[in-house]
């Protein structure tokens, strides 16, 4: 295994929630046979073992990996660990609003992946991302970039799939960046907006 965690042998992938984003992630990674193996650890046990018995009985029509529950240790040989738990919004809510909550259960996640974590990348989903992706890089104490975060990534598709829209063009015709803090404060690079036909 390099430094980074990946490996040419077998790939593994824990996901830490397994809600809407984090089966969803979990799917996707099947679906295109990215990994090996894709590891659910969830506070919903029951939850999590159903995602990964659907997965199970959906790989016949598509990808390989196996799909199983586990717990904090299967950490230890993960070359991917994406974070997804956290507390969704309420109405009227900004990300901003969440910070209290979804620190604490980083923290709490951080804790237990730890002691088993040694060369894993580690993905942050959960927001506020940019917030949460700071704290679990200063409380994991790993080699820089080997934490990040999700970012603006989903806005900038967004914004691509509006403007494709607007201009009736095939979304892959257009070129365009959010950047910033993925929130109230994120910005389009207008400069670097291209489209064509």
């Amino acid at each position: 295994m390099s430094d980074t965690g990946i490996s040419s042998g077998e790939k593994k992938v824990v996901i830490v929630g397994a809600g809407f984003v984090g089966s969803t992630i979990a799917y996707a990674l099947m679906l295109k046979n990215l990994t090996e193996e894709i590891v659910l650890i969830d506070s919903d046990q029951k939850k999590a073992a159903a995602e990964a018995l659907d997965m199970q009985h959906g790989i016949t029509l598509a990808g390989s990996p196996s799909a199983r529950v586990g717990g904090y240790e299967d950490c230890e040989d993960a070359n991917l660990i994406i974070i997804t738990a956290g507390r969704n919004r309420r109405l009227g809510e900004s990300r901003l609003d969440l910070i209290a909550d979804n620190l604490s259960i980083m923290r709490s996640i951080v804790d237990q992946i730890k002691p088993y974590s040694k060369k894993s990348v580690i993905l942050i989903v959960a927001n506020p991302v940019d917030i949460l992706t700071y704290f679990c890089d200063k409380w994991m104490g790993v080699t820089n970039g080997r934490v990040f975060g999700s970012g603006c990534i989903l806005d900038t598709s967004r914004l691509v799939y509006k403007i494709a829209e607007y201009a009736g063009l095939d979304i892959n015709m257009v070129k365009c960046d959010v950047a910033g803090e993925h929130g109230e404060s994120q910005f389009p690079l207008w400069s670097r907006l291209t489209g064509f036909r």
